[in-house]
């Protein structure tokens, strides 16, 4: 395989264009995740997201799919570092 720069799909690993997310496909896909973020929430007592990317000062929901669970869930907390996980437990202990 030649020198392909970063960020660029060489040819022969490209996908048919069936495979392409289309507006169609995204509308499912966020339905299904949404009535499965759901269904997990109502069977258990606490839904924690563990999110290593909320360590970054800047981070901010922008993927569709981060909007569509966190309504879901009970809590959404870091999980980037040992002081993050620490916290983690103190909180599950109190529960």
């Amino acid at each position: 395989m030649d020198c392909v720069p970063p960020g660029i799909v060489p040819r022969e690993l490209e996908l048919p264009h069936r495979h392409y997310h289309n507006s169609v496909t995204e509308r499912a896909y966020v339905e299904e995740l949404r009535f499965e973020a759901a269904r997990l929430r109502r069977s258990c007592k606490r839904l924690v997201w563990l999110n290593p990317l909320l360590g970054y000062r800047d981070f901010q929901p922008r993927a569709r799919g981060v909007r569509v669970l966190l309504p879901a869930v009970h809590e959404h907390r870091a999980a980037h570092n040992v002081d993050s996980l620490l916290g983690l437990a103190a909180a599950l202990e109190a529960c």
